[in-house]
């Protein structure tokens, strides 16, 4: 599905944050993407999404490059700090979304419903976005990312600032949505959380996939995730 070759990135002379990053992501993965701050996980997904431009390298998606037009409709995205508008009411922002997307809202009304139902978002519908949580503004974001109907979502730090019953209906929600195809590429600092829902797992320390192994294989090693975790960065 997703094809990262030989990607290259520096934002600073000699200073690579990226050094020649080669992976595929599948139909139907969990892949949780693992490093400390400033390893290259957020950089890696802004080039995915081409916000940030390579010095190196190539992405595609079902044999699509970034760089044509087609390729963000495969892909919903969630940054790790998502900007909403703050003057416009939560409803409006998720229609802005889907217009922008090329959506029609009517065809997606229903469907949206119930994600805002899900989410426990009944009642901030004519909440400004100004004046939301931060929890509850993650939550809208993550229904923005989720109404794009992708192949492909990248979340960047998704649990970031959620209670508990809603990292837990999120979690539900990934491995529901992994069984009907769709993919998932996960930035997250929280080990024990992605730990039960990951099949795969990529661990990058200063710009190099240190590790990219399926969860199972890991966990037949007797440690756990944060053990690994722990050897490759000290």
């Amino acid at each position: 599905m997703l094809e990262i070759r030989n990607l290259w990135k520096y934002y600073k002379k000699n200073k690579w944050i990226l050094k020649g990053l080669n992976f595929d992501i599948h139909k139907g993965e969990i892949v949780a993407f693992l490093g400390h701050n400033g390893a290259g996980k957020t950089t890696t997904m802004k080039c995915i999404m081409n916000l940030v431009f390579p010095q190196k390298g190539s992405v595609k998606i079902f044999g699509i490059e970034n760089k044509n037009p087609d390729f963000k409709k495969y892909i919903g995205y969630l940054p790790e700090n998502a900007f909403l508008p703050p003057y416009y009411k939560v409803k409006e922002v998720i229609k802005i979304a889907c217009t922008l997307r090329g959506i029609k809202w009517s065809n997606l009304e229903g469907e949206i419903s119930k994600l805002i139902e899900y989410f426990e978002l009944i009642d901030y519908n004519d909440k400004y976005i100004g004046s939301l949580s931060k929890g509850t503004l993650q939550k809208v974001s993550l229904i923005v990312s989720i109404i794009s109907s992708s192949h492909l979502y990248l979340w960047d730090e998704p649990t970031q600032n959620l209670d508990p019953i809603i990292r837990k209906k999120l979690s539900d929600f990934i491995q529901e949505s992994a069984k009907n195809g769709k993919s998932f590429l996960i930035s997250s600092h929280i080990l024990t959380e992605v730990e039960k829902i990951a099949t795969r797992v990529m661990i990058i320390k200063q710009g190099e996939l240190i590790i990219n192994e399926r969860i199972d294989n890991i966990l037949k090693t007797g440690k756990t995730l944060e053990e690994i975790y722990l050897e490759v960065h000290n």
